[in-house]
């Protein structure tokens, strides 16, 4: 028959691989408890509150990990809602210079009016005379 020690090693390893399953934290945590309490009878006391505590820390890891995945993805949308906004008003601003070049508006005019350097706006003359072809 296997020692108290023996004992104690196997339900560590039971429960370290019941915390990894792949499944909601509530089922887990019943399946540890379940394996916890079934193991009453072969694992001292102090023994079981140690792996409690173990069981404990998972739970907070688990959480922490949510709560971090939940502020990227709020993060992340934040984000990429600033930069559709951006380029929103970047399309925008490129459609009324290009509407404002077929009306004949000049260069500077156009570069005082919408801050764009005049590169940037013989690149938009360029992209309506490839329209054009």
């Amino acid at each position: 028959m296997s020692s108290k020690r023996e004992k104690l090693e196997v339900l560590k390893e039971a429960v370290e691989i019941e915390s990894q399953l792949d499944m909601d934290i509530s089922l887990k945590e019943k399946v540890i408890a379940m394996t916890l309490v079934a193991s009453d009878k072969i694992v001292d006391r102090e023994e079981l509150e140690k792996i409690w505590e173990v069981v404990r820390m998972f739970k907070f890891i688990e959480f922490a990990e949510k709560k971090g995945m939940e502020k990227g993805i709020a993060q992340g949308i934040e984000k990429g809602i600033a930069q559709g906004i951006e380029k929103g008003i970047e399309k925008g601003k490129i459609d009324m210079i290009k509407k404002l070049l077929s009306l004949g508006a000049n260069e500077d005019m156009l570069m005082e009016a919408s801050g764009l350097s005049l590169e940037a706006i013989k690149k938009i003359k360029e992209e309506i005379d490839k329209e054009k072809h």
